[in-house]
């Protein structure tokens, strides 16, 4: 399957703020590919630049904390924190809750950070960051977030209402046909809620290494809302999709 629509990032022409006075920008360093939204009374010109340095700072911890602790990088089981990073310490959390290496949290747990510090540093009432289909949200107003899903008929067709009082949350998607992340599975998208972004992103990485055939979306679901931390799940495989938590879902035309 080609999957250049996701290495393109074309995704994002579907991005809108829904009508509302919003800005918009991309931040890339190493791995970290940032779309950011943030309320236009609180966009700052320079706000991109500083996100870029907030950027090296973070992966010059992370990168630090890997050259003392190898196993780190390479692990696909919960590893113990070992001090000295932050950054570490919540993937590693993550982790655990999920069952997986913390590798599997970093695109959240950055998403997280910037968002968090946007809010903190700026006072922005609304911030959106999508880090590769990990998303970060805290939002004035309610708003739909579509599920990409590769080659599924149901891609950017189905998704999740997020009212503003459930915000700040994470909306975090897996997928083992679609990107260059490690997934054990098949899925073609694997979509967790959590208040935390880091532990929605681990949760969704382990169920999508659940899900071989359409036939075990059900209870990939299932077990993603077993999950304390899970506020909604969503599962597709092919035509096949499954969706089960305390969000509406929503259907979406002509995308």
């Amino acid at each position: 399957m080609s999957d250049g629509r996701y290495i393109n990032r074309n995704y994002r022409l579907c991005h809108t703020t829904g009508g509302r006075s919003r800005r918009s920008f991309c931040a890339k360093f190493r791995k970290s590919d940032l779309w950011i939204a943030v309320d236009a009374e609180h966009y700052d010109p320079k706000m991109e630049s500083r996100v870029l340095s907030l950027l090296g700072e973070m992966w010059r911890e992370l990168e630090e904390y890997i050259a003392r602790n190898p196993e780190f990088l390479p692990a696909l089981a919960p590893l113990p924190y070992r001090g000295g990073s932050s950054i570490a310490e919540s993937m590693c959390q993550a982790g655990e809750v999920a069952g997986i290496g913390p590798m599997g949290a970093v695109a959240g747990e950055f998403a997280r950070r910037v968002g968090e510090w946007l809010a903190e540093e700026y006072g922005c009432h609304d911030v959106i960051v999508e880090n590769g289909g990990d998303i970060y949200i805290k939002s004035s107003t309610a708003c739909d977030i579509a599920i990409f899903a590769g080659e599924s008929p149901l891609s950017e067709r189905v998704g999740f209402h997020i009212p503003a009082e459930m915000t700040p949350l994470g909306v975090c998607t897996s997928s083992g046909t679609v990107g260059p992340s490690l997934s054990l599975g098949r899925g073609d998208a694997m979509a967790i809620v959590c208040r935390n972004t880091a532990v929605a992103d681990a949760l969704a990485t382990a169920f999508c290494n659940r899900i071989h055939t359409p036939d075990d979306v059900a209870e990939a679901v299932n077990g993603a809302l077993a999950v304390e931390e899970v506020i909604a799940a969503l599962a597709i495989k092919g035509d096949k999709m499954a969706v089960a938590g305390d969000l509406e879902m929503r259907i979406f035309k002509n995308r």
